[in-house]
């Protein structure tokens, strides 16, 4: 049996893709996914609805750190409306950004927030399950 292919990079989920969240696609990310561990990333969080928006900025936001193999890195897009199918502006865009996984620094995909913020509530302490 060959070895699992993963995505180029590894993907940073801060908000309802969270090991804590009953989303359904959270577990399959548990399920699925090569958990990393807990990870943070420079920034701030919003509150959208009953789900976040990171952009980057002063601050640190809490997230947990996966590999994953393509086709669930496809499926996380499909989720975020993201892509290939979805028409623009898309609310998310998948992008590189560093982030740290204890006090090692590395590139991950992220999912930042790609409206304006300005109406939104800025989530202060970086963490959606603290807010």
């Amino acid at each position: 049996m060959s070895p699992p292919r993963w995505a180029e990079l590894p993907v940073f989920v801060y908000g309802t893709l969270r090991r804590q969240s009953p989303h359904p696609l959270a577990r399959r990310l548990a399920d699925e996914g090569r958990y990393l561990g807990e990870a943070r990333c420079q920034g701030q969080l919003y509150r959208v609805a009953h789900y976040p928006g990171w952009v980057p900025g002063p601050g640190w936001v809490t997230g947990e750190l996966y590999r994953l193999s393509p086709a669930l890195l496809a499926a996380l897009d499909s989720y975020e409306e993201c892509g290939p199918g979805f028409s623009e502006p898309w609310e998310y865009r998948r992008e590189r950004h560093q982030v740290w996984l204890g006090k090692e620094a590395l590139l991950a995909f992220i999912y930042r927030y790609n409206r304006p913020t300005g109406s939104l509530t800025l989530l202060g302490s970086g963490d959606f399950f603290l807010t």
